[in-house]
């Protein structure tokens, strides 16, 4: 009798002392962008973090008319996909992008030229582009 009072009170001394210690767990992993899959062929949305938007150096520029009718944007905020095509991404809330298509008519200097583009006014990204481009295509992430 005695040796199973020793055990109960063994088992109830290791049962609280599991109970005290701290179960400390590491954070949960924050993803710094999401990505929203786009529906009927619309474009995918990306919403990245504060933090990792401070950390890519996230910057904006707008698309601004030129005198030929055309568009500009900076060169900084177009990038080629692996077939040829044109694209730029489009600021569509804090935090958040979109790959738009345009067609770029002339490079001349830092300033690209666009015969069909967002409309005038629109944000699009010039610094961090290759990253959002990466995380538009499902890597890294």
């Amino acid at each position: 009798m005695r040796r199973i009072n020793g055990l109960i009170l063994s088992i109830a001394v290791g049962a609280s002392l599991i109970a005290c210690t701290s179960t400390s767990s590491a954070p949960a992993k924050v993803q710094a962008v999401q990505l929203e899959k786009g529906k009927d062929g619309q474009p995918n949305r990306l919403t990245l973090t504060q933090k990792a938007s401070e950390r890519l150096g996230v910057q904006l520029a707008k698309i601004a008319a030129a005198p030929n009718q055309s568009r500009t944007v900076p060169t900084d905020a177009i990038i080629y996909d692996l077939n040829g095509n044109t694209w730029v991404f489009v600021g569509v809330a804090p935090f958040t992008f979109e790959r738009r298509s345009v067609t770029v008519t002339t490079l001349k200097g830092k300033t690209a030229f666009l015969s069909d583009s967002p409309a005038l006014g629109t944000e699009v990204a010039t610094v961090g582009v290759a990253e959002l481009y990466g995380a538009d295509q499902g890597l890294g992430y």
